[in-house]
């Protein structure tokens, strides 16, 4: 029987129902979405796409999509449309890509080009 008024005693000295309600006094706002942040993924993007087509033979791909995927920064898409072109002396390849993120999907054009030192380096990369 003492353990029973102890423990009545604990539940009666609590808070009330009407003080646990939300306090509607505190005000937020939203902030607007910022591109600040995505520029620096899309970079990362970028370098996924332009190594998978620089190391694709398009004529072995023919009509078919090349997955790519980013771990980092969530995104992946398909690259399709893989050429070989030529500009200003250069060997170049020009392509489209879809990137779906968590901002949503888009297509983009692009192109990558390869240096005199062998190296692959993107020259375009546009929202179509």
């Amino acid at each position: 029987m003492p353990l029973s008024l102890l423990l009545g005693g604990c539940m009666t000295g609590g808070l009330g129902l009407d003080e646990l309600a939300p306090d509607r006094s505190i005000k937020t706002s939203g902030v607007p979405p910022s591109d600040k942040f995505s520029e620096p993924a899309e970079l990362l993007d970028q370098t996924i796409i332009r190594n998978a087509v620089s190391a694709t033979d398009p004529e072995a791909l023919g009509s078919a999509s090349l997955p790519w995927a980013n771990p980092e920064t969530g995104a992946r898409g398909e690259i399709f449309a893989i050429a070989d072109a030529e500009k200003d002396g250069q060997m170049c390849r020009r392509f489209k890509a879809s990137r779906e993120n968590f901002q949503g999907v888009a297509l983009y054009d692009g192109e990558t080009c390869l240096t005199k030192g062998g190296a692959w380096w993107m020259r375009s990369f546009v929202p179509s």
